[in-house]
């Protein structure tokens, strides 16, 4: 049996290399091109003559990498350019003309409305001549909000809160955003016209399309206010919706409100979208990564999106049988999702930490079996950990520092146990965001 040393180092090859599948620097350095005024990214070009102006808006947790990497290939090309991302943790050596804003996350505050109003400003007075590159990445939907005219700040917190406390699909959450605020679904397009628009997505929604991710902000969107109402119906929360909140879905579902761009009402030649990373990437890439290890490598067919006690089930049961199948090889499987954590108390942790929790409690005494579990973002709740790595002696192990691995999952108190164990993975703010990611391994007998 390999060291727990070598296990790690191993799991962490797989972590750099999914990583940097989903590095949105790398992602959208390597893919757009500029010169002899013609701007390319795969098959879309656009001819910039000497009077085209270029701006970028960049919106989410990666939109420092990615507006860093806008500047990069155009330079002075850039006329101007706008960032809005959760935190500045490092030096932007940066273009004179570019601003770098915070917004609130995970719920929009008043730092999010002022990013919001400042980016519609920023878009004003643009023509046909020019081009506005816009960089969404997940959490761009807090980072940036406009409340419509009816609607406050504070119902849209309590919107928020109580689509979160319900645990309501994000699909159907950002559905709803897209109709309580005037920058997204297609909102910053609608101010950007008449001029031409190219949108590079770091999605963090799985399975989702450009019009998902921070909601849409910059390409159409096929919903209605009347799919909102259906929402509020369908989970029984209608109720306890703000009063102007239902007030708004309703009058836009009578016709009363303007909705939402929608497709069609745009020539798509001057309007491409691309996602330039994604969590399928991330996890081709560590499957890739794995393989060159002489690992039987397998990827679950089923997204992480349930509840976390329900995925850690399924999780091991899935592993168990790719083993069962595969008795003398050395087998790795891959997940990616996210599942659902109901908080409760005020212990440290989150989905992921919690997850290798539970999965290291069905794996006591199986020797031979390690895995991790992380956030690609770098951040599990609101802890310094991105996740933990895991093995067949966790549980053994917290019992020597008295700890009992149960009574951590019953209180929640997945930070402390691992950080006892040295076990937490620490990756920092990565600059991505693309879900989270479980890795289990067995070697071979």
């Amino acid at each position: 049996m390999i060291p727990v040393t070598k296990q790690r180092h191993l799991i962490d090859h797989i972590i750099t290399a999914a990583l940097k599948a989903s590095d949105p620097y790398i992602s959208i350095h390597s893919k757009i091109k500029y010169g002899n005024s013609l701007l390319s990214f795969q098959e879309h070009n656009y001819r910039l003559n000497k009077n085209s102006r270029v701006v970028a808006v960049a919106i989410g947790k990666a939109a420092i990498p990615m507006m860093q990497a806008i500047e990069v290939c155009l330079g002075k090309r850039l006329n101007s350019g706008l960032a809005v991302t959760k935190r500045l943790e490092s030096e932007f050596a940066s273009h004179k003309n570019v601003i770098l804003m915070t917004g609130n996350h995970p719920i929009p505050g008043a730092d999010s409305l002022a990013a919001g109003g400042i980016i519609l400003s920023f878009l004003n007075g643009l023509t046909s001549n020019d081009l506005v590159i816009f960089l969404i990445s997940g959490g761009g939907s807090a980072l940036v909000c406009q409340p419509a005219p009816d609607i406050t700040l504070k119902d849209l917190q309590e919107t928020s809160d109580l689509l979160m406390r319900n645990e309501i699909p994000i699909q159907e959450i950002n559905i709803l955003r897209k109709h309580l605020d005037t920058i997204k679904g297609g909102g910053l397009l609608r101010v950007a016209l008449p001029a031409r628009t190219l949108s590079l997505v770091l999605s963090d929604v799985i399975g989702g399309d450009v019009a998902d991710v921070a909601s849409g902000p910059s390409v159409p969107d096929a919903t209605t206010f009347s799919d909102c109402v259906e929402i509020f119906q369908k989970h029984g929360i209608a109720s306890e919706i703000p009063t102007a909140v239902m007030k708004h879905m309703l009058d836009g579902s009578c016709g009363n409100e303007v909705e939402t761009i929608k497709p069609g009402e745009i020539n798509e030649e001057n309007h491409s979208a691309y996602i330039v990373g994604n969590l399928d990437m991330a996890i081709g890439e560590a499957v890739k990564q794995a393989k060159c290890m002489e690992y039987d490598v397998y990827t679950s067919p089923i997204y992480i999106k349930m509840g976390v006690e329900e995925e850690a089930r399924r999780i091991y049961q899935e592993f168990t049988d790719k083993v069962q199948s595969n008795r003398q090889k050395k087998v790795m499987m891959l997940w990616g999702g996210e599942a659902v954590i109901k908080r409760k108390g005020n212990r440290k942790g989150g989905r992921n930490l919690h997850l290798a929790l539970l999965l290291a409690k069905y794996l006591r005494d199986q020797r031979g079996i390690y895995g991790a579990t992380f956030a690609t973002d770098g951040e599990d709740g609101s802890t310094d950990a991105a996740g933990a790595y895991f093995d067949f002696s966790t549980s053994m192990r917290g019992s020597q520092h008295g700890m009992d691995i149960q009574t951590a999952i019953d209180e929640q108190n997945s930070y402390k146990y691992f950080s006892q164990l040295d076990d937490t993975i620490k990756l920092g703010p990565t600059g991505t965001n693309v879900n989270d990611i479980v890795i289990m391994a067995k070697e071979s007998t």
